[in-house]
């Protein structure tokens, strides 16, 4: 990670969220520098998924701002916040069924060319070379991820570490800055996430930034610069793994519903 920039990539300050009656988030403030590996634990409900819908622009905040590489984005749509570069997955991946593996990837290349997807894949209406230019990149990310031999496969057909790993290849496509991953462990073997937990590195190797979600201890204490802890929509702690294993306010909150494996 790198903090020779005067600002942080994404910085968050008093965000806040009600539904109705329910307050979802708490007044979160917290920063991200290039670069980093983040990871955001708690228990279930603590509103993590909530954090990553707001930054993303699925919900407005009720109140609070939201700036990434120094440009506010928390009334923007979430086209609007991918195209300035914040991808995300999805813990139940949302992949397209119907779709071959490498036009899932297409989709989201779309969202930085100037073609529809039907243009894309029928030949239709703009130059081919927007055309090949989506195929080249879509391949390019599917071979990062070690799915191109599967390309014109069916989700359906992968296992569930590749459909995971075709849900960050499609993110990947809009050529993010900053990536956001949500349970990207769920249903790994402990193998399975050592090899996500390079690609990861490998992710920042390349500029990228990374936030995720997890319940997988060996994974967060791995590979995390930092681990923020939310608990009821508020951060009860930010700080190093090993801190935050010692953290009697986090262990308090958390990691006894986990038995404590860490």
């Amino acid at each position: 990670m790198t903090r020779q920039n005067s600002q942080p990539l994404l910085a968050v300050k008093e965000l806040t969220k009600y539904f109705g009656g329910l307050q979802a988030s708490n007044n979160v403030s917290l920063d991200v520098w290039p670069r980093e590996v983040v990871s955001i634990i708690g228990p279930n409900g603590a509103g993590k998924t909530t954090l990553i819908n707001l930054v993303t622009g699925v919900f407005p905040p009720t109140k609070g701002t939201i700036c990434f590489n120094g440009e506010r984005i928390d009334r923007l749509a979430p086209a609007k916040v991918n195209g300035l570069g914040i991808a995300r997955t999805f813990q139940d991946l949302r992949l397209f069924s119907n779709l071959s593996v490498v036009e899932n990837v297409i989709v989201g290349v779309r969202q930085t060319v100037h073609a529809s997807l039907i243009e894309i894949m029928t030949r239709l209406g703009r130059s081919k070379s927007q055309e090949r230019q989506a195929m080249e990149r879509s391949m390019e990310k599917l071979a990062l991820v070690g799915l191109e031999e599967k390309a014109h496969s069916f989700p359906f057909n992968l296992s569930a570490r590749e459909q995971k790993l075709l849900a960050i290849a499609r993110c990947l496509a809009t050529e993010p800055k900053l990536i956001f991953l949500d349970e990207p462990a769920g249903g790994l073997s402990s193998e399975e996430i050592r090899e996500l937990s390079n690609f990861i590195f490998t992710l920042r190797e390349k500029g990228m930034t990374v936030i995720f979600i997890e319940h997988r201890m060996e994974m967060i204490m791995g590979i995390s610069d930092r681990v923020i802890v939310l608990n009821f929509g508020q951060i009860i702690a930010d700080d190093i793994p090993a801190r935050i294993q010692e953290n009697e306010t986090v262990l308090a909150a958390y990691l006894p519903k986990l038995e404590r494996k860490l």
